[in-house]
């Protein structure tokens, strides 16, 4: 059970990020990231969502800023939009080609180097620009795919067996592993999965 709570429509942007901290340390920043890497051959923008930071680095950062990482259980809830199927646009994991960005028949074809490729064309071979694709019913983007998510949670495999919890967050300090979820463009659509930790 969760109480009221809000949540990003969007990923943090590289943007967002390097005005708050002063830096951009994501991989595909604007030296890295070519024309290649999306079918709109599309330049690189500063709304492309921050990687390669920490779980300290964000916790660091929302603190700061008057916020806070979502808990797994709002991660999920958020990322699910009241369906129960493995992604929110239903049971074929085909679905999302629309709707997230993994790895897929675009990145093999176009320089990807992840290994597992799903057979659909999404139309990028690394992150897109946040909003690039459908959102789900609660109006939040790029739940599958794209970048994943760090959570508030450390990882506690036997936490949710625990039964119901109002507000349940696994503490951090309990365990040297942070959840993150959603997966990301280098990621097979299974690891996209809502449930998936």
């Amino acid at each position: 059970t969760l109480s009221a709570f809000f949540q990003s429509k969007y990923e943090m942007t590289q943007g967002q990020w390097k005005n708050f901290q002063g830096i951009n340390p994501s991989y595909y920043d604007s030296e890295r990231y070519g024309s290649s890497c999306n079918r709109g051959r599309k330049a690189w923008s500063a709304l492309h969502p921050v990687e390669q930071v920490s779980w300290i680095d964000c916790e660091k950062a929302m603190e700061r800023l008057g916020l806070s990482l979502p808990s797994e259980a709002q991660w999920e809830y958020g990322a699910r939009a009241g369906t129960s199927t493995p992604w929110w646009p239903g049971k074929e994991a085909a679905l999302l080609a629309e709707a997230g960005n993994v790895s897929d028949a675009y990145a093999k074809d176009h320089g990807g180097s992840f290994g597992l490729w799903e057979s659909w064309d999404d139309g990028n071979t690394c992150h897109a620009e946040v909003g690039s694709y459908l959102p789900n019913g609660f109006g939040l983007h790029d739940v599958h795919g794209n970048a994943s998510e760090w959570c508030l949670d450390g990882f506690d495999d036997s936490f949710y067996r625990q039964g119901a919890i109002k507000d349940p967050v696994s503490p951090p300090g309990g365990s040297s592993v942070r959840v993150s979820r959603g997966g990301g463009f280098d990621y097979a659509a299974s690891y996209a999965r809502s449930a998936f930790r």
